[in-house]
């Protein structure tokens, strides 16, 4: 049904349960947080948590490609922090399996606060 019911992962945003009513769905996703923009006490200590975040992102990414999966949509509101202080990639909305033809997937993908009815 959804992508994120397949992908396993330590920093991937993890599905924990689906509410289906009236033709609608709603996931309800772990706990995340927007990364805080805070100033560290050293610039070390920026560039140790920069490489260290990034290397989370990057193994997400690499997760998804082996699993035969683009997400299509990675930018800095996509990535959170988790309650554990993980990275999580979140919103997998425009995530394609690879091979596809992107038109079978985009027609159908209207983000939250964009719906429209389609007749």
């Amino acid at each position: 049904m959804f992508i994120l019911n397949h992908l396993k992962h330590k920093n991937i945003t993890r599905l924990e349960d689906t509410i289906e009513h009236d033709n609608v769905a709603e996931l309800i996703l772990e706990n995340a947080y927007k990364i805080p923009q805070v100033m560290l006490s050293s610039y070390y200590d920026q560039e140790i948590r920069a490489r260290t975040q990034m290397k989370q992102l990057l193994e997400a990414i690499d997760y998804i490609h082996q699993e035969g999966y683009l997400h299509l949509d990675i930018k800095p509101s996509n990535v959170v922090l988790g309650a554990d202080k993980l990275i999580k990639l979140i919103d997998f909305g425009a995530c394609i399996k690879q091979g596809q033809e992107m038109r079978q997937y985009t027609l159908l993908y209207l983000p939250i606060g964009n719906y429209q009815d389609v007749d």
